[in-house]
């Protein structure tokens, strides 16, 4: 099970501009949304901040599938959490 906070926390962590290892934020991302179920999202909420962090990791995995090539196993928990913000 992965908490959808997690994930937030780890797509917030995406904003933070001078981290020169923001790569490992998309991996962990990844990793958590491995694990996600669709019982962990279902009947979330978010707030307009964590919608908008969510959105922000998950437009940058669309605009460059490459950086899914770490955690391929994380792709069905993307889809899963892009369903969960419409």
């Amino acid at each position: 099970m992965a908490s959808p906070g997690s994930l937030i926390g780890k797509a917030g962590a995406l904003t933070i501009i001078h981290d020169s290892l923001r790569q490992r934020h998309i991996d962990d991302f990844l990793t958590l949304a491995a694990v996600v179920r669709a019982s962990d999202l279902r009947g979330v909420s978010y707030k307009p901040a964590e919608r908008d962090h969510l959105a922000n990791m998950l437009g940058r995995l669309a605009n460059e599938p490459q950086l899914m090539e770490q955690v391929p196993e994380g792709a069905e928990g993307v889809e899963r959490l892009r369903i969960s913000l419409n």
